[in-house]
């Protein structure tokens, strides 16, 4: 489950947010505030905190399997 979360935030970033961050960063700097631009940057970084979460949970959840003790039985 852990690297299937993983799996998930690396391609939301490699397939949504990295060509959408291409976009708003093509259009270079300018004193002109462009609502429309402000609005695309604005959902860019809650797509960026969202997969910057899912991707925290899933080191979580593989540091907690990994630190669970391995049972044997020894009958």
């Amino acid at each position: 489950a852990s690297f299937a979360l993983f799996l998930i935030a690396g391609l939301v970033a490699g397939l949504l947010l990295e060509p959408e961050f291409a976009t708003i960063t093509a259009n270079g700097y300018s004193d002109n505030v462009d609502p429309a631009l402000q609005s695309r940057a604005a959902s860019w970084v809650a797509y960026d905190w969202a997969v910057w979460g899912i991707s925290l949970v899933s080191g979580i959840a593989l540091l907690l399997a990994l630190a669970r003790p391995i049972s044997s039985k020894h009958e």
